[in-house]
């Protein structure tokens, strides 16, 4: 939509005129108090293509309006990117648009604030927040759809790295999701702009053959309507026919993956009747198989057992006339809807008999799952996984139906009907015959569970299971049943590999250590870690080990001083492995510091305003003076810098360009805004304080800064 963004006034009028187009009955006074509010908090920022950034939250508005969202959901996504990429935040929304508004925003809103090297970890975290809040209000998923969509309408603009990653994520993640969640036209063109994007060669040469044989395509489907009008006309059948298209991306699957050449491929031809009744849809089914031969085996009947996702619609081949191979799907126009808009028709046609769909309790059962699933990767694979897979209609003995991934075991099932049933599962009858409990189940069957509370699981059973559910059911009671065993074999093993040390000190007396290297919370935790990896013990073996020459040679060195007569040790002539920088101060070359000797670890090294240096800098046992060989020379060490700053949209940009300038590297970054005032936390790779002092004076220089400091543990800095 081209709107004259010289003026918000003239530019809200426009938008508002195109919004009542396609949703009429929306609370436009508010609508409007959000354009003005997204419009200002995004004022300065500008996309790849140098237009204004509010572009993008107001074309998502207007999909989500196609989509038949009411104001709260239109007004959520005119916001959707104010918290993620301006100082507002959610409880700015919630004062200004209520709690609805502000918890789709959130929910929609990437996580922040991590480390550079945790992107995955940060990936995965936002998929599952995204996910989990959409299971609470299916309008967070309809906006990142819609925010998906138009940025891959503008993807031109990016660079091609950034084009292929973002097309190839979405066809792995986002068309299966908006499948599963029935939305076939949102799926269509995510995939469509997708391949465009990632397939580019191809994409254009599926074009370019399309449009060579439509004008051959268009006058048969004419005649096929015209046929099947007056059939239909003449049953007294209320219908409608209409030719559909095949998706660009769907014509290159075939021609890929079925080794179909594109000829035959634009040869089939495709119409889709829709009636008013299930039971004019059999009646239509007979009309066409009156009119032209069925293919063999192509008749799938999707409304007698809908597709997981709650599509539903009989599907047909033909041979048409001369020789033409017609696809023909037939449903109402409520089935329709849900084929079409899937999650989304609840929207648009709140008074029509859609119900809950299979898609939306889909999504209900992602809640389940992160409970079963703590782990955030172990959630996204088992995410990544089912989205993709097709699921089967298996009955109990009362006839309730159980939906289960293709290829699910009568494990699975049984863990579907209940914990207990599942943790004690001995087989199954299926269909009458006696099966094992790794049987795999096909749609349609009927299932009767046999259990004994006499077995009870091991871990071979993980490898009979398909679903999260079973697969953390099982785990969950290995963990609960074999714990005590577990940590007796983990204890027993590490004592008897750090006896053959024939050291001093008791392995006690390294454990504390051993609990932090290693990022335990309890001794009983790193026992039963020994026990379930064999090979861990020597891990831990060989950093005693190091620890214990590590200390030795410390020991050596300063009575070595000592006796020579020296006053202190050069930091840069030590062996790395003698000598530890301490987190807690971050010492950097220029630093006046000093060491103490520590049990197992060599010789730490703290600046001398560090509160941990003051408890020990005058213990003569201990304490040992130390200088630094070349400030000018040697490796980057890191450090950190706090600041605090008046907030304003472009300071973080400031920043990091600022340090950028100055050749150093950003390890880490972190920030929080309170009120009117920005806080950042800085963890910077610098050779020296000669050259951290200079970064920190021309931070000082960045309009709107009011403190540099340089932070120690305790969170007192030193300007």
């Amino acid at each position: 939509m081209n709107l004259d963004f010289s003026n918000a006034r003239i530019a809200k009028t426009q938008y508002l005129d195109r919004l009542k187009s396609l949703s009429p009955d929306l609370d436009f006074d508010r609508v409007s108090h959000a354009f003005t509010y997204s419009w200002d908090a995004h004022e300065g920022q500008l996309r790849k293509s140098g237009e204004p950034y509010f572009i993008h939250p107001m074309e998502v508005s207007l999909i989500c309006a196609e989509q038949g969202m009411g104001t709260t959901g239109v007004i959520a996504a005119l916001l959707h990117d104010v918290v993620e990429d301006t100082s507002v935040n959610t409880g700015d929304i919630e004062t200004c648009f209520g709690a609805s508004v502000s918890r789709i925003v959130d929910g929609v809103t990437k996580l922040t604030s991590v480390h550079e090297e945790d992107k995955h970890f940060r990936k995965v975290e936002t998929y599952r927040k995204v996910l989990l809040n959409a299971a609470e209000d299916v309008r967070v998923i309809m906006i990142k759809f819609a925010d998906r969509l138009h940025n891959l309408r503008t993807l031109r603009y990016m660079a091609q790295e950034k084009k292929e990653r973002i097309a190839r994520e979405t066809l792995d993640i986002y068309v299966p999701l908006a499948l599963r969640l029935g939305m076939g036209n949102v799926k269509s063109e995510l995939e469509d702009l997708a391949f465009k994007h990632l397939y580019p060669a191809e994409y254009h040469e599926v074009v370019e053959k399309i449009s060579e044989s439509e004008s051959r395509r268009q006058v048969l489907i004419h005649k096929l309507r015209s046929i099947l009008e007056d059939k239909i006309q003449k049953q007294s059948i209320e219908a409608e026919v209409f030719g559909r298209s095949k998706t660009y991306y769907s014509i290159y699957k075939k021609n890929k993956n079925r080794n179909i050449p594109y000829n035959e491929i634009f040869d089939l031809l495709a119409i889709r009747l829709i009636c008013n009744s299930v039971d004019d849809c059999y009646r239509l089914l007979g009309v066409v198989h009156s009119l032209w031969q069925p293919v063999p085996y192509k008749l799938k009947d999707y409304i007698a057992s809908p597709k997981s996702n709650g599509y539903q619609s009989i599907h047909t081949t033909v041979a048409g006339f001369d020789g033409n191979i017609v696809e023909i799907q037939i449903r109402t126009v409520e089935m329709n809807y849900q084929a079409e808009e899937g999650v989304a028709a609840h929207w648009r046609y709140k008074d029509s008999p859609i119900g809950e769909s299979n898609a939306v309790k889909w999504l209900r059962n992602l809640v389940s799952w992160q409970k079963e699933l703590s782990d955030s990767t172990e959630f996204f694979e088992f995410f990544k996984i089912d989205i993709k897979q097709r699921d089967i209609s298996v009955r109990t003995p009362k006839n309730e139906k159980i939906i289960l991934p293709k290829g699910a075991t009568v494990m699975d099932f049984a863990f579907a009907i209940h914990s207990d049933i599942g943790l004690h599962c001995i087989g199954a009858k299926v269909n009458g015959h006696i099966e094992k409990p790794d049987q795999e189940l096909y749609d349609g069957d009927l299932v009767e569970v046999l259990h004994s509370f006499e077995r009870k699981p091991n871990v071979e059973w993980l490898n009979d299971v398909r679903t999260p559910r079973a697969r953390s059911e099982i785990k969950r009671w290995l963990r609960k049943v074999e714990r005590k065993d577990r940590l007796s074999i983990g204890k027993q093993l590490l004592f008897r590999e750090y006896g053959k040390l024939h050291l001093r000190e008791n392995l006690e007396t390294y454990l504390p250590e051993v609990l932090r290297e290693f990022n335990f919370q309890s001794e009983d935790e790193l026992f039963i870690a020994v026990a379930e990896k064999s090979r861990f013990s020597s891990e831990i073996i060989t950093f005693i080990t190091r620890r214990t020459v590590t200390q030795k040679q410390a020991i050596d060195e300063i009575d070595s001083i000592r006796r020579e007569g020296r006053k202190s040790l050069v930091i840069r002539r030590m062996p790395s492995t003698m000598i530890r920088f301490s987190p807690c101060c971050h010492p950097i070359p220029g630093d006046h510091v000093v060491g103490f000797i520590t049990h197992g670890r060599g010789i730490a090294v703290h600046r001398t305003d560090c509160p941990t240096a003051s408890l020990f800098k005058d213990d003569p046992l201990r304490a040992v003076s130390l200088v630094w060989e070349d400030t000018k020379k040697g490796e980057s060490s890191t450090s950190r810098i706090s600041l605090e700053a008046h907030d304003n949209p472009v300071f973080l940009k400031d920043v990091i360009s600022l340090v950028e300038n100055h050749k150093l590297e950003i390890s880490f970054l972190e920030y929080r805004v309170e009120g009117a005032k920005l806080y950042v936390e800085l963890t910077l790779k610098v050779f020296n304080t000669e050259a951290l002092f200079t970064v920190k004076r021309n931070l000082r220089k960045i309009p709107g800064v009011s403190k540099v400091s340089r932070p120690l543990v305790d969170g007192v800095g030193r300007e």
